[in-house]
């Protein structure tokens, strides 16, 4: 019996498959024990009547995900399924997508916890729910969680940009919309004019032969805040972690940049490094060195190069002493820095 309905826009579908991955390999859910029409493997038989055999899916499980994007809200039959979950009293996790917003779901499920698929921090929560559905769970130990986290906000890093956004949009607010556009378009005339003069003065400036000096004007015109900066930098390291790589991996990578890796434990992390081996991120020969300067390792070279270069600039000073005041690691040779920043 599938014990985890999850309803979704079938536009949705790469969304629906990463949240299946997650449910498997992150809270251990068994293949068996999931429904999701989008997903080979969790889908319809072949052969089967489509809409009795989803009629018969939806009536008692033990808990119904609802994907609730833009797209889902456009579908009759997404909406049919939310329809049945509400008459039928069934125990739902609506997950928000986007700019969908939180009103939506209190409008059409009543006074129903939600969790905002972006917020990170709601991911325990999401975990508690799925084992308080008395579904029967594979064991996972918290490296595996830790690990399997990271890899999620990865995903959706990629994932929910490339979403398809709703095609309707209410009355009034298409009314507004229209006036904000006949009152600026005299200053977007003007400021498009000046976004093809700054583009020519930064393809000018790119020339430049001294590289340092183009690094200082570039910081010197960015609006983003140090924080921002530093926080974008530290989102990037984060994606430069390899797929399938266990996170005790991607830290020892990281260490060995700086001479600080220690010895390889292969009596309680065999498996891990060695796939690490295989992957041509370590290599094989006395001591199993970082194979750095390979097409693989370029990016987290490059990442942490950028990060070095930020936290070496005067101007980022003051940003750097306050959160350290605040006892927050920014010392990138440290261990205890991508502990904290990178949750390994």
């Amino acid at each position: 019996m599938s014990e985890i309905f999850i309803s979704h826009a079938v536009a949705d579908k790469k969304l629906a498959k990463a949240l299946v991955t997650f449910l498997k390999e992150a809270i251990g859910v068994p293949e068996k024990s999931i429904f999701c029409s989008s997903v080979k493997g969790h889908d319809i038989p072949l052969g089967a009547d489509f809409n009795k055999y989803m009629k018969d899916k939806i009536q008692n499980p033990k808990l119904v995900i609802l994907l609730i994007t833009e797209t889902y809200l456009e579908r009759h039959f997404c909406l049919m399924e939310l329809g049945a979950a509400w008459a039928k009293s069934i125990n739902a996790c609506p997950i928000v997508v986007g700019d969908v917003s939180f009103s939506t779901v209190t409008d059409t499920l009543g006074l129903k916890q939600a969790w905002k698929i972006s917020d990170h921090s709601g991911l325990n929560a999401f975990k508690k729910m799925i084992e308080k559905a008395d579904v029967m769970l594979e064991d996972r130990g918290p490296d595996i969680w830790d690990e399997k986290r990271l890899e999620w906000r990865s995903s959706l890093k990629k994932i929910l940009p490339k979403l398809p956004r709703g095609t309707t949009a209410a009355r009034h607010e298409l009314d507004k919309s229209n006036e904000i556009i006949a009152e600026k378009s005299g200053i977007i005339a003007d400021l498009e004019g000046q976004i093809e003069t700054a583009i020519s003065q930064i393809e000018a400036l790119k020339k430049c032969k001294d590289a340092k000096q183009v690094q200082e004007i570039s910081s010197a015109h960015s609006t983003n805040s140090p924080s921002e900066g530093f926080d974008d930098l530290i989102d990037k390291l984060t994606d430069t972690k390899p797929e399938r790589i266990w996170s005790g991996v991607f830290l020892h990578i990281l260490l060995d940049k700086f001479d600080k890796a220690g010895k390889i434990n292969w009596q309680d992390d065999d498996k891990e490094f060695t796939e690490a081996i295989q992957y041509n991120l370590l290599s094989d020969d006395s001591g199993y060195p970082v194979l750095w300067g390979t097409k693989k390792l370029n990016k987290i070279e490059a990442a942490l190069q950028a990060l070095e270069d930020f936290l070496d600039d005067p101007d980022n000073e003051s940003f750097i002493a306050a959160q350290e005041d605040q006892d927050i690691p920014m010392e990138l040779n440290d261990r205890e820095f991508f502990e904290h920043h990178l949750g390994l």
